[in-house]
């Protein structure tokens, strides 16, 4: 299990829960993020705010049930989030959750439409938290002397939001996350004139989505290969092997759940007597039947090579990498033939030219 999965700054916000028979018991995923100030903005004494709205925009990606309706919630974040990000400037999918107020801002039920690129989203903030957002900018912040004094006196009293699953989704979706996508807008009256006021998302890096996965402590009806022993799985050294979980393995990005193939009998090359060519080598890897009725399989699976300890050389894979990017085969007649191949020819005679 790897615990370096990158979540941050990447420009999607990704928010839901998923209860998976197979594997996990809950799978939850929250977003958070700061919002900013509109630069050196300022105030009519007279104005008052009609409404505020925070807007959204869906994005293409979604996992899941996605047939019953979703669920979100905006929650007011009771903690800053903090700049102690790793040497190279990420969030991890392990990284530390952000505490929210119990209470909501706004929620919004939707029905999610896969496949659809962009959709527009807007929750209506709670009137009364409004009313001390707005007050509390048109009295303390609008009278900062520059933008980054602004900004630091807003998020002194608004440290951000959280976006949360409702407990009745079974599904996760994806939002963009970007200035001009994600933005509380405040509707405004001064003088009979109409205006908007718009605070968007600030610091892209600062965003990140939170993925807990609940395994279960012991074997369940619920859990079709007893993986509750995949909670042995701590370290990235850690490993178990399919012989403990039915034959099965398991892969998921975001949990950070990958699976490790070793290949010990090429040695066994050294004892024949003849001479031997390696001509093709392929890994073959068969998806359970029935696991992937609701949820599409992935269309590619990549492999990289990795060493004892499961050190992985993200940056190079394979010789080539365009070559270990495993293509999804599906056989729609009857699926038993349903698989990925990657061609790990290179790889193999390597191998077997190491130990001859």
């Amino acid at each position: 299990k790897s615990d370096s999965i990158i979540t941050s700054g990447t420009g999607e916000a990704l928010v839901g829960q998923y209860m998976d028979n197979l594997t996990f018991d809950n799978i939850t995923v929250t977003s958070y993020m700061q919002l900013g100030v509109p630069g050196n903005f300022t105030i009519d004494p007279s104005t008052v705010c009609d409404s505020a709205v925070l807007f959204l925009h869906s994005n293409t990606y979604n996992y899941g049930d996605t047939i019953p309706p979703f669920t979100l919630e905006v929650h007011q974040l009771s903690e800053n989030i903090d700049n102690n990000l790793n040497i190279n400037g990420f969030r991890y999918n392990t990284s530390k959750e952000v505490g929210y107020d119990a209470q909501i801002l706004g929620q919004l039920t939707i029905f999610p439409r896969p496949g659809v690129s962009s959709k527009d989203i807007t929750i209506t903030i709670d009137p009364t938290i409004k009313n001390s957002l707005f007050d509390y900018i048109k009295n303390q912040v609008v009278y900062q002397p520059d933008a980054t004094t602004k900004l630091a006196t807003f998020l002194s009293y608004f440290k951000g939001i959280a976006l949360v699953s409702s407990k009745s989704n079974n599904a996760v979706l994806g939002f963009q996350a970007s200035a001009t996508q994600l933005y509380l807008r405040f509707y405004l009256r001064a003088n009979q004139v109409s205006s908007t006021l718009d605070f968007a998302m600030a610091n892209p890096n600062l965003q990140f989505n939170h993925i807990n996965d609940e395994l279960p402590l012991s074997s369940t009806p619920n859990n079709l290969y007893h993986s509750n022993l995949l909670s042995k799985l701590i370290k990235p050294t850690d490993v178990l092997p399919s012989s403990q979980t039915g034959n099965v393995t398991f892969c998921q990005a975001g949990t950070g759940f990958m699976t490790k193939f070793v290949f010990p009998y090429i040695r066994n090359f050294q004892i024949s007597q003849e001479h031997i060519k390696i001509l093709k080598a392929e890994l073959l890897i068969y998806p359970v039947k029935g696991t992937y009725k609701n949820i599409p399989l992935p269309p590619k699976l990549i492999a990289y090579v990795t060493d004892d300890i499961n050190d992985i050389n993200w940056s190079t894979g394979f010789a080539n990498p365009d070559t270990a990017r495993a293509q999804l085969f599906i056989d729609v007649l009857y699926g038993a033939e349903t698989s990925y191949d990657i061609d790990i020819t290179g790889y193999v005679a390597n191998l077997f030219q190491h130990y001859s």
